[in-house]
């Protein structure tokens, strides 16, 4: 079946770029005016991989991008009126990547067969997130699928765009980074021997930076291996430890004593969890399961901690607001807020504005943490190539005093 890239309005004029399997370009019109969207161009790109097949994937997992494009096409399809096993076949067919392909199809045989959806789903717990399955549980509970299916589609919308956010803001300081690295390499590798036997035929007395780089360069030119043998142990050694929890529960600890990485994690931590609270409570999950849920997408081992307990407090009786308040760890803006939508009856309308707005500050606050990151990696650049040019140029400032 062909794939089709296509572009599209919405009514408020705000364009959407997708791609669609069908027969036909009218198929992939029919699609578009089914999302209410307006078509602006379709182009044909090819044939494509068929259900079931094993081919070429963009990414190697399923990401938040995946699971949004597969929660916004369910919901398109569920408020249509198409069954759900037709939903799950034709999202596997649309899937572009394989992985997520081949486990709905999974998933559709086991629906197929009576086993219900979010029974089906939690099988496959490495692929659907718990907030995933659960908020199916819910719409399959209270006949509410597609609403909920647009909830999880906003939901992971939000969450693919704001890590695209960070991914891309961080691309210059690594650029930097790498850069900096390749130079001194570079430096050592190529510039640093023709030097070294410069100075050797000198006879000259070297100062103690200059044989140290020297050491190095004759070390990464003779015996490069040893180099790579190393970057290849600490990168194994790393894949290995940052499973563990001891290790993420440390590196947590540590993003929450830094200065400036603080104050961006809390924005986060409050963020995913007041969203994803919003989204479970406005669809009819209760709270103490939502709490339990979003301690998990908290994105911080602390930050779990302090919502489980929070958890057992409000099971024992205690308020959300007052329990938040407790753990000393959340913003004040979010206990007040909480406290008055409990009050008022709207705690989900309450989490939504606040997840919009520290949605927002978290982008102000990446922004501000790149604006640091990039002065110090250019004077990390600075301070690295410095030390090998100081090293190479010393003798020669040394013998040219001599000679004076």
């Amino acid at each position: 079946m062909p794939l089709f890239n296509y572009i599209a309005i919405d009514s408020s004029g705000t364009r959407v770029k997708d791609s669609y399997r069908a027969d036909s370009k009218q198929d992939v019109m029919k699609y578009i005016a089914m999302q209410n969207l307006y078509a602006m161009k379709i182009e044909e790109i090819g044939e494509t991989i068929e259900k079931g097949s094993k081919g070429f994937t963009p990414f190697s997992r399923v990401n938040s991008q995946d699971l949004y494009l597969s929660c916004r096409q369910f919901y398109t399809m569920l408020h249509a009126g198409i069954g759900i096993l037709d939903c799950l076949e034709t999202v596997a067919q649309q899937s572009l990547n394989s992985k997520l392909r081949t486990v709905l199809m999974d998933v559709h045989s086991k629906v197929q067969t009576g086993t219900s959806f979010s029974e089906a789903l939690s099988e496959h717990k490495d692929v659907f997130p718990t907030i995933f399955i659960s908020m199916v549980e819910t719409g399959e509970v209270t006949g509410n699928l597609e609403e909920v299916m647009r909830r999880l589609s906003q939901y992971f919308e939000n969450e693919y765009k704001t890590v695209g956010q960070v991914k891309s803001a961080m691309i210059y300081p690594i650029v930097l980074f790498c850069l900096t690295i390749i130079m001194i390499v570079g430096m050592l590798t190529f510039v640093m021997p023709k030097f070294s036997e410069m100075f050797a035929a000198s006879g000259a007395e070297l100062p103690g930076p200059t044989k140290f780089m020297i050491s190095l360069s004759n070390i990464l030119v003779d015996r490069w291996y040893i180099f790579l043998g190393m970057i290849i142990a600490i990168a194994v050694a790393f894949s290995i430890i940052r499973k563990k929890r001891e290790f993420r529960m440390g590196v947590d600890k540590l993003k929450l004593k830094l200065p400036i990485v603080k104050h961006v994690e809390l924005i986060g931590m409050t963020f995913r969890m007041s969203r994803s609270l919003s989204i479970m409570l406005s669809s009819g999950v209760s709270l103490v399961e939502a709490l339990d849920i979003a301690s998990r997408v908290a994105g911080n081992y602390i930050g779990l901690s302090a919502l489980q307990h929070v958890k057992e407090e409000i099971s024992q009786g205690m308020s959300f607001g007052k329990s938040l308040e407790r753990t000393k760890l959340f913003p004040n803006m979010l206990t007040a807020m909480v406290t008055i939508g409990e009050t008022a009856g709207i705690l989900d309308g309450i989490l939504e504005d606040v997840a919009d707005f520290y949605q927002e500050e978290l982008n102000t606050s990446i922004k501000n943490l790149v604006g640091i990151l990039e002065p110090l990696m250019i004077v990390f650049m600075a301070i690295g190539v410095g030390m090998v040019a100081v090293a190479m140029l010393l003798p020669m400032f040394n013998m040219a005093g001599t000679v004076g």
